[in-house]
């Protein structure tokens, strides 16, 4: 997978958890962890919201520079920080 700014959803999906959220002066940090059924190869994650309408946006998205293995029952965990201003 490659990096696009256009990109509005991942190209191929295995999973989606709700977030842990936590907020620390400036900084918000989202992640979730994973246990897979089977083995994947990870090549992005991202962030979705879900508007009034039902609509989903991605808010933050990751292409990893080379795929992460994750073999079925093994912890995979996905974390997110953004600093505000």
């Amino acid at each position: 997978t490659q990096f696009s700014p256009f990109a509005y959803r991942v190209a191929r999906e295995v999973a989606r958890a709700e977030p842990t959220v936590q907020v620390a002066g400036k900084a918000v940090r989202l992640s979730a962890r994973f246990v897979l059924d089977r083995d994947v190869n990870v090549t992005e994650t991202a962030v979705y919201a879900v508007m009034p309408n039902g609509k989903e946006v991605m808010l933050l998205y990751r292409v990893y520079p080379q795929p992460v293995a994750v073999k079925a029952g093994q912890p995979f965990v996905v974390g997110f920080e953004v600093r505000l201003p």
